[in-house]
This record gives C-alpha cells, structure tokens and sequence, in this order.
C-alpha cells in the first residue's frame, strides 16, 4: 500500500528474458544517438526513424504514440496462437542520449526505465485498448496495420 492506494500484486515473473535485447552498432546504423525524434545531421537519422525501420514488416500492427500520456513509443501487436491471449503486446521506449559518444550512462538508462515502469499499467488490457482507440481517434497514429487488430487484445 501507498498512499491510501493498492496495488495488486503482479501476476507474471518479473525477469526480462535475454533475447529481447539487440545490441546496436549505432555508427554502422548512421544513428545520431542524441536526436531522440528527429536528425538534423547528413546522412544519419533519429532514434525513432532506426526503430521505425526496425519495426518495419515485422509485426501486423505498429502504432506511434510518442507524446504527453503515451504508453510507449511505438506499439506493436501480433496476433499469435494463445487462447488465453490472443495478441502479444509489445512496448518499445527510446529516449536520445545527453552525449555524443555511446557508452553506460546511469542517468540515460533510469529516463529510458522510469518509462517501462510507467506503462506497466497498460498490461490492463483493457486500458491499453481504450487508450490506443483514443490516440488512434485523435492522432491517427497507427503506422502499419490495422488498429482494429487491437479489439482482440
């Protein structure tokens, strides 16, 4: 309990598996790792435009939401062959960095956590579903597929 509100307990393993992590080359990627949205240096693009390619052709739904109140940068859903849930969700956060050079910040990986920790509400599916009809309405940000994809969550 905190501050007079409950949570509930969560109802998953809270180990991140190994293979969800890629590392980057960012220099071989021509990635300006400080341009978090857009890139204004020749011949290198933002963290969002690498991801956006990343993305591209991978999943059947990749929604943009980058803004006040998003669940996450990107969105991607996939219907997969689970009764029990039906559309694996993934949250996908990126934050540019305060310097140049790549290497282990502190500070940069607790902006890019606080985030993740943030959107574990939107595990409520149904939260998750209302939220991404409200954007899709008033932002037209799915950027491939089909938000309707999103009902099934």
């Amino acid at each position: 309990m905190t501050r007079n509100v409950h949570y509930r307990a969560l109802d998953f393993e809270p180990q991140v598996p190994g293979e969800i992590f890629k590392m980057v080359d960012w220099a071989a990627a021509a990635v300006d790792i400080t341009a978090e949205i857009t890139c204004e240096k020749a011949g290198y693009v933002s963290i969002h435009d690498h991801l956006r390619r990343e993305l591209d052709g991978k999943h059947q739904v990749v929604f943009f939401d980058h803004d006040t109140g998003e669940a996450a940068d990107f969105i991607t859903l996939d219907l997969i062959e689970d009764d029990r849930l039906p559309v694996r969700v993934n949250f996908y956060h990126c934050k540019g960095s305060k310097e140049d050079k790549a290497g282990s910040r502190v500070g940069d990986m607790y902006e890019v956590l606080g985030q993740a920790v943030k959107c574990l509400r939107y595990r409520d599916r149904n939260l998750l579903r209302r939220h991404l009809a409200e954007r899709e309405k008033s932002m037209g940000r799915a950027l491939l597929g089909k938000v309707a994809l999103s009902r099934a969550t």
